[in-house]
């Protein structure tokens, strides 16, 4: 199973990779901000990932411009999302 692994590192490393690493979805996720941004009663995860393959984007990262997200607070995007 390990040698398995390192072949499919192998392969990753044969293919360039795109990556969005500031990816923020909703401004906010309160429900006026879903609202004004056209992302009430979606889902938000599905919209990012469709847009991720759109774009042809390999790796995504969510983030903030908040300096500390408290756990499972409007803020924490992880938690939205999940």
């Amino acid at each position: 199973m390990l040698k398995d692994s390192f072949n499919n590192l192998s392969l990753l490393k044969e293919k360039e990779m795109k990556a969005d690493l500031h990816m923020h979805g909703p401004i906010g996720f309160q429900e006026y901000w879903l609202k004004v941004q056209g992302y009430q009663d979606k889902n938000i995860l599905r919209e990012i990932v469709d847009i991720c393959f759109k774009k042809e984007i390999d790796i995504c990262a969510i983030t903030s411009q908040e300096m500390e997200i408290p756990s499972s607070s409007i803020h924490d995007r992880f938690y939205q999302l999940t």
